[in-house]
């Protein structure tokens, strides 16, 4: 399963797949958008917005599946000794 996302600028987005790409929506990543036949989701906004997108993961039920998008601060640690 892939995943792009569109939301407000201020926000930011969070899944359990690496981002590959975040680009503002209006410019470079309108283009995504296009691609993909929503340009018309901006429409929905009315601020600046920016899209992320996340790159495929292994074959996995979808319920398992997460995406979290709001006004957070996100921290990441690439230590594959880690356990969260």
């Amino acid at each position: 399963m892939s995943l792009t996302v569109v939301c407000p600028s201020d926000w930011q987005a969070v899944s359990n797949s690496l981002e590959v790409r975040y680009d503002d929506a209006m410019t470079d990543g309108k283009k995504v958008l296009e691609r993909h036949g929503i340009e018309w989701f901006l429409n929905f906004f009315d601020g600046p917005t920016c899209l992320y997108e996340y790159e495929q993961t292994p074959r996995i039920s979808t319920y398992l599946y997460a995406l979290c998008a709001g006004p957070y601060k996100v921290y990441t640690d690439y230590d594959p000794m880690y356990v969260p």
